[in-house]
């Protein structure tokens, strides 16, 4: 299997994109170049009903903003894409959340390592309850990595082999 079908199974058995799911706020990111391409996803969690959303840096801080469709992106802080439409922004609490969340490394402890700014950090930091499943190839993960107090591990990693929980 590879990672986008392994993700699909964990929404598909977690409720997240099957029939009669209940509705779902998503947070995507853009790929860069050695991250997986998750954008195939976007279809099936707009199918299901989901409201997506992908992030925009203002500052130290990362706000995440609706998206209907794949056209209106525009190159952002650290070369990531972002959306040129701004006007709604993910509310924290309102329903359920899942987050496919990049990184550069992860561990089978669910530890992840990013690009050095610290975004994801603070923003889980803040909204506890997201459901946060790292994505990435089998070989960026690690038996265990140093970390630092304020880093936020995920509560899965999903790459083309494997399910870490």
């Amino acid at each position: 299997m590879g990672t986008l079908e392994n993700v699909r199974k964990v929404l598909t058995d977690r409720g997240i994109i099957s029939a009669g799911a209940e509705p779902t706020d998503v947070l995507m990111f853009y790929p860069l170049f050695d991250e997986v391409d998750t954008l195939p996803l976007f279809d099936d969690f707009k199918d299901a009903g989901c409201h997506v959303y992908f992030p925009v840096t203002h500052g130290d801080d990362m706000v995440f903003y609706e998206v209907h469709s794949l056209d209106g992106f525009l190159s952002g802080a650290l070369n990531v894409m972002e959306p040129v439409d701004r006007k709604h922004h993910y509310v924290y609490g309102i329903r359920r959340t899942i987050c496919l969340t990049p990184g550069t490394r992860f561990s089978e402890k669910r530890q992840r390592r990013g690009r050095g700014k610290g975004y994801y950090d603070r923003f889980f930091s803040e909204k506890p309850d997201i459901f946060k499943i790292g994505i990435t190839a089998e070989a960026q993960v690690v038996p265990e990595m140093e970390v630092n107090p304020w880093d936020v591990d995920m509560d899965m990693v999903v790459t083309e082999s494997r399910i870490i929980e």
